[in-house]
């Protein structure tokens, strides 16, 4: 019997991604408004929606990882990405293209 090799689809070293991600958690931790301030939080949605998701779609797709988003706007985009399906069908939405085809908007978090 012949074992497969299985490659990884995930682009990105995952212990880094942990790394960021804990790091980016820690962040955020020192910013409750983020969180417990509906205000702030109303606010960071709409300037996602209105301002970075458009702009990203404005953008070549090689030129979108030079971005850097402000603070709130990465905490309601990590948020976004919680829900994996939601996520695809909202960027297609943005992006104008099919849910179904093949496209992606790359989310790395810089570490501090």
């Amino acid at each position: 019997r012949r074992r497969r090799s299985h490659q990884s689809k995930v682009p990105v070293p995952l212990s880094t991604s942990a790394i960021y991600l804990l790091d980016f958690i820690a962040l955020v931790e020192e910013y409750p408004c983020l969180y417990a301030n509906q205000k702030v939080l109303v606010e960071a949605v709409r300037r996602y929606e209105k301002v970075w998701l458009p702009l990203l779609a404005s953008v070549n797709p090689k030129e979108r990882i030079q971005l850097v988003p402000p603070l709130d706007v990465e905490w309601v985009w990590h948020c976004h990405l919680l829900s994996p399906k939601d996520y695809r069908r909202d960027i297609a939405k943005v992006l104008n293209v099919d849910a179904e085809g093949e496209f992606m908007i790359d989310h790395r978090l810089v570490s501090k």
